[in-house]
Parts: structure tokens; C-alpha cells; sequence
């Protein structure tokens, strides 16, 4: 079903909802996906892991030296999911954008917009529910300042702040990426060069696709939004351990067995066998995908164990028919 698009396309109307800054890797079929693989491939490479772990280390440290160094040998955090949002913020905005921030903020806010880079990733991400769920052209006609008011479908409350804030970050986001785009396409050859993180990679794929067929830069803006991940895991990871202090032991045990004093090394990762478990486990109890809607083309049959289908013992396997035209939600 992941691999046959012919036999078992996307409902397009359900994954329309994901077209925030245009359409994307995950919105598309057919030879439209293929053109936006294609131009957010070379993004995915080894030496854009080893970007994405270099900066790691580098916000986790400044992390220690700026904020927990204040509070001596043991901190207390009523939510964990809170700095690992803020690691998670601080890492995209470098690998992802190229754009490099300490823990503690210390960019100032540029001529012409109203909220820093920073400020408007952050509320685009806390409130990605509110864009999924409303149309895009109410927040293009927000952007685009053509007299709809963003709060003006709610009261003046706090879900009419909600939406204000939602729309100018919409908006501000929106603005910095084009002013990226349009940096860097009039960069040198060596500057380009030299700029090897997420969003300069995609954007150079753009430039070189231009070549054979013109993609539209609402399309790029849609597929760099749909690369952001969230921290989400981790949080799971740490409570899970926290609630298995012998795991929790072994574990760091295992990390100090490879690591030592020294500091962690992007050659490590490949010997943290325990770590990528402990992490895979966390995601198979609190997957964070864990159904994807597609429809069938045609009847087909799935061969399925009814041990595993809860169609008891006895052997044999039983094939379940999906019917072809109406989508199908898969679990996983």
C-alpha cells in the first residue's frame, strides 16, 4: 500500500489540509510528488545528519553553560517537554534555515517585520492545529492584508488573540523565507557554496529544476514546512525512562562506556546500539504517525494471520477484502 501510488493513491481533499504554504512532498501524487522528491532529496543526505548533530551539541551545551548551570547539581523541570521543544526550535532554525541563535535570545528584531525569525517559527509550530484546520486562503487574505480580519470569526477573548497571533506569524514566516530565497539567489558562487544547511539545499534545487520546468516558490515554501519535526519523542523517551530507573541505569551506563568524559562524537552514533532502542521503543508505544488515509483503485486482497488478526489460532490465513473508491484509514 506505501509503495503502489497506481493501486493505492491519496484521497488529494483530506491531504489538502497540509498545503499551508503550498503544496507539498506529502499533499502530492503521481509525477508532481516525484518533482518535489526530487527537490527535497539532496537535503536528506549524511553530512546534513552530521549538521543536525553538530548543532545539537552545540544548543545542548550553551543550554548547560546559560540556564542549568544556575541551578547546581540537580534540576527540577515540572514539564520536560519544554526544553526539548526549545532545543528542537533552536536546531531546525540552524540545520533547517541556517540560521544560528543562542539559548538565551539575542537577535534583534529586523527593519520591516514585526516579530524575529525566531518568535514567528515558534508560534507557527504551537499552533500548527489552528492552520491545519482552517482554510488557507483565510490566512493568505490575512497576509496579503486585504481587509479580513484574522480575529474576526471569534470574540475578542483568548481564541481571538490565538488566531491574531497565528496570522501575523503565518504571515512573518512567510516573509522571511521569501527574503532567504532571495538572499541567497544573490549570493556568490562561493558563499552558496559554503551554505549547506536544509533550506539552502532545497533552494538550490529549485534553481537547478528551473532548468527543465518551472517550480512555483509556494511549492518549495510547502515542502521545506512539512520537513519540521517534533520533540514530542524524546519526551516520551525521558518519561518512560524515568518510570524504569534500571533501564534509566543501563542506559547511562552504555553512553559512558563509549563516551567517557569526552564530548559526543557524530562517529558515536553508530555504537549508541542501546540509545536508538530505548528511542525506537518509545515510538512503537507512542507512535507519532499512527494511521495514514488511503483508498484503493480496484478490490484487493490482504493475506493476514488471524493470530495476528485476532481471528484466534488454528492456522491458514484469511485474506480481508478492501473494497475499491472510498478512502481507507491504515493503522499502523
Amino acid at each position: 500500500m506505501t509503495v503502489s501510488q497506481s493501486k493505492f493513491p491519496k484521497p488529494h481533499h483530506l491531504y489538502k489540509k497540509l498545503d499551508i504554504y503550498g503544496i507539498n512532498i506529502l499533499s502530492t501524487e503521481g509525477s508532481l510528488w516525484a518533482r518535489h522528491r526530487r527537490i527535497s532529496s539532496p537535503a536528506f543526505s549524511e553530512s546534513m545528519n552530521q549538521l543536525a548533530w553538530k548543532q545539537t551539541i552545540r544548543v545542548v551545551n550553551d543550554m548547560f553553560d546559560t540556564d542549568w548551570d544556575t541551578h547546581g547539581d540537580q534540576v527540577s523541570l515540572g514539564r520536560v517537554e519544554e526544553p526539548l521543544k526549545e532545543i528542537k526550535m533552536l536546531v531546525i532554525m540552524a540545520a533547517a534555515f541556517g540560521y544560528i541563535d543562542d539559548w538565551i535570545p539575542t537577535k534583534s528584531l529586523p527593519s520591516g517585520h514585526t516579530m524575529t525569525f525566531r518568535g514567528s517559527l515558534q508560534l507557527v509550530l504551537h499552533n500548527w492545529l489552528l492552520l491545519v484546520g482552517i482554510p488557507r486562503f483565510f490566512w493568505d487574505s490575512t497576509q496579503n492584508q486585504n481587509g479580513m480580519n484574522p480575529g474576526a470569526l471569534v470574540s475578542s477573548g483568548w481564541f481571538g488573540k490565538r488566531m491574531q497571533e497565528t496570522a501575523v506569524s503565518y504571515a512573518e514566516l512567510g516573509s522571511y523565507t521569501r527574503e532567504m530565497v532571495h538572499n541567497y539567489q544573490l549570493g556568490s558562487v562561493e558563499v552558496k557554496r559554503e551554505q549547506r544547511d536544509v533550506f539552502s539545499v532545497l533552494t538550490a534545487a529549485m534553481e537547478s529544476e528551473r532548468e527543465n520546468a518551472r517550480v512555483a516558490m509556494d511549492e518549495v515554501f510547502g515542502s521545506k514546512k512539512i520537513l519540521i519535526t517534533t520533540a514530542h519523542t524524546l519526551a516520551y523517551v525521558f518519561g518512560l525512562l524515568a518510570l524504569d530507573e534500571d533501564e534509566q541505569d543501563r542506559l547511562f551506563e552504555h553512553i559512558k562506556n563509549i563516551v567517557g568524559e569526552r564530548e559526543l562524537e557524530y562517529t558515536d552514533f553508530s555504537k549508541l546500539n542501546r540509545v536508538v532502542g530505548v528511542i525506537y521503543e518509545a515510538m512503537r508505544l507512542f507512535p507519532p504517525v499512527v494511521s495514514f488515509p488511503k483508498y484503493s483503485t480496484e478490490d484487493a486482497y490482504f493475506m493476514v494471520d488471524p493470530a495476528l488478526s485476532g481471528g484466534g489460532g488454528g492456522g491458514g490465513q484469511t485474506p480481508p477484502p478492501v473494497g475499491g473508491g472510498p478512502p481507507n484509514r491504515k493503522e499502523i
